[in-house]
């Protein structure tokens, strides 16, 4: 359970490494996908 978290939440460990390389792009997208979402809500 530790490891999983860490794995996330440690960008800069080796066994997160994809974890934490799927977290920077991931914010990007999500800045215009909440744009978006309340654009189509609306």
């Amino acid at each position: 359970m530790g490891n999983h978290l860490s794995e996330g939440r440690g960008a800069q460990d080796p066994v997160g490494r994809p974890d934490g390389e799927q977290v920077p792009p991931s914010p990007a997208p999500v800045v215009p996908h909440l744009p978006d979402v309340m654009s189509v809500a609306r």
